[in-house]
């Protein structure tokens, strides 16, 4: 009797063990699909929208809407964390008609724009605004919009693998925005008929931004009122002014760039303090590689520059330390840079700064990495 009993009990043990697993997994699957839903837009599906906007109206935190190759004349209000994901970037088309509003509004955390061409936005408004932290914008072409990508008040933002051509105004435009990273976007801006920049900074810190090409805009990058930038292994080239310009900006890293600019290839303005320029490579420029104007406490070491008369020009400007850049040709002598200070509207002095460690030769720069 007491074998029998030790028998039941070790099978009901068993049995025990085996439901309790099955029922997590049970549990755990159908908390896993509430969490991430999938709805369709176009295809041939049954139940599958035709319009966009009613699958974003319809999804939840943390669903993905995706989109069939089509063209859809939408424009787009975001108010979830949702994924919407386009299923060919080149096919897959969400035209503005150049309606009043942005092509697409984000007003929720935690999206995901990737795969779509996003185009024809009406004049002052944009292909992507965003107010919201952590959104993610990725792999879409985005073009012949008034404006590209707006960014305003948010943090942990990513704008890479993008195509970026020919908008009217900022391909990217971040105002107070932080902790955020442009990457790998190509950027083309066709200057002859947008003067936009291909990334302006305004009121942002702690940015990164690397491994872009950016060509034929107004700016290549503008960073005003900005700090704690660092913007690396980029290809900046033959933009119609300035190829990196800062304002009021300081503590920002520029390393390791291809730059090239009918004006100035890097101009510093306006107490632009304590900034690094190290292993770029500097040329095409009409009037300066480098150009520091009323800033201060600045860096300039191992840069390859063009042989001209002014390579490089200072106004206004004090503290600055040019060391070990390579200036066209091999120099012997320390490199002087000569510029103005004025202590009033009307009275100037000389100002001279030296590089007294120039280059024989030219760095490797690393340029895209």
């Amino acid at each position: 009797m007491k074998t029998k009993c030790l028998t039941v009990g070790i099978i009901l043990l068993f049995v025990g063990t085996g439901i309790i697993p099955a029922t997590a997994q049970t549990t755990e699957k159908t908390q896993s699909t509430s969490r991430g839903t999938w709805l369709y837009v176009g295809g041939g599906g049954s139940g599958n929208y035709t319009r966009i906007q009613d699958a974003v109206d319809n999804a939840s935190d943390g669903d993905t809407v995706f989109v069939f190759n089509g063209t859809y004349f939408e424009s787009l209000n975001v108010r979830n964390g949702i994924l919407l994901f386009g299923q060919d970037r080149d096919s897959t088309i969400i035209d503005g008609s150049h309606n009043i509003e942005n092509v697409i509004t984000i007003t929720s955390p935690n999206v995901c724009i990737k795969g779509f061409t996003i185009r024809n936005s009406l004049d002052y408004s944009w292909a992507i605004f965003s107010n919201s932290d952590n959104v993610s914008i990725m792999v879409n072409n985005i073009e012949h919009n008034s404006g590209a990508i707006y960014i305003q008040d948010c943090q942990n933002m990513t704008i890479k693998w993008n195509d970026i051509t020919e908008n009217h105004r900022q391909a990217i435009d971040l105002y107070n925005v932080s902790n955020s990273t442009i990457s790998w976007n190509f950027i083309y801006g066709h200057y002859t008929q947008y003067l936009g920049a291909g990334i302006q900074l305004f009121l942002s810190k702690n940015i990164t931004i690397n491994d872009n090409t950016i060509h034929h805009n107004y700016f290549g990058v503008d960073c005003i009122d900005s700090s704690y930038t660092t913007i690396y292994s980029n290809e900046i080239k033959e933009c119609e002014s300035i190829a990196i310009f800062f304002s009021k900006a300081s503590w920002c890293n520029i390393s390791s760039n291809i730059l090239s600019s009918y004006i100035d290839g890097i101009y510093f303005s306006h107490h632009s303090n304590y900034n690094s320029v190290f292993m770029n490579d500097i040329h095409g420029s009409l009037r300066n590689d480098v150009n520091i104007a009323s800033s201060f406490f600045n860096t300039v070491t191992h840069n390859n520059m063009e042989k001209k008369r002014n390579t490089a020009s200072i106004f206004n400007s004090m503290f600055n330390r040019w060391d070990e850049n390579f200036w066209g040709a091999p120099r012997t002598f320390p490199k002087p840079i000569f510029g103005s200070y004025y202590i009033n509207s009307t009275i100037g002095i000389p100002l001279l700064q030296f590089d007294w460690h120039p280059a024989k030769e030219p760095f490797d720069i690393p340029g895209m990495s």
